[in-house]
């Protein structure tokens, strides 16, 4: 998969993945490592603020840069 990434790197200059949620799926995840940013989409009055915080954990966890929390 790196190599892949690799390869469209070198021939756009974005390139935007749609994955899973990241609670309960490890490709988000697998995904976040090999990203540059991560943008975490909610839904509003839907998402649970303990759900939101937890997969912000799992992320951080593999280091993943996540858009808007510097």
């Amino acid at each position: 998969m790196r190599q892949l990434i690799a390869r469209w790197a070198g021939r756009f200059s974005q390139i935007i993945f749609d994955a899973p949620p990241a609670l309960g799926l490890s490709d988000a995840v697998i995904l976040a490592t090999m990203a540059d940013t991560v943008v975490l989409v909610v839904r509003a009055k839907q998402s649970r603020r303990q759900d939101l915080r937890h997969a912000i954990e799992v992320l951080r966890g593999v280091d993943a840069h996540l858009a808007g929390s510097d």
